[in-house]
């Protein structure tokens, strides 16, 4: 479902041209920490260790934490270019995927 995004919160290339296709565009989001660690449960250990938590409580878990989705074109690979998004702050990469919004083929 569509969403107003505040204009501050997006991030554009800058070097994109008129009638270009930007190679990234990218949104400042903020969540609990909590949050965080339930929308990628595969990056748990990587934020405790980014701000040097060894124990998690409830007063760390309700911290809120700014962190960025990045829509970028993918054109390393072989087979062409793929549309890829990934989230991640400082250096701690949360996740990315090709573009969940695509039905893929199967490969066989």
């Amino acid at each position: 479902m569509p969403r107003v995004v505040a204009p501050e919160n997006i991030i554009a290339d800058h070097l994109a041209k008129l009638g270009e296709e930007p190679r990234f565009i990218a949104e400042v989001k903020s969540d609990t920490i909590a949050q965080l660690m339930k929308k990628f449960p595969g990056s748990r250990e990587r934020i405790m260790k980014y701000y040097d938590f060894e124990r998690m409580t409830s007063k760390r878990e309700n911290t809120t934490v700014s962190y960025y989705e990045i829509w970028f074109t993918d054109d390393t690979q072989p087979a062409g270019k793929d549309e890829c998004v990934a989230w991640f702050f400082g250096d701690v990469m949360l996740d990315k995927s090709r573009n969940p919004n695509y039905l893929y083929k199967e490969e066989d």
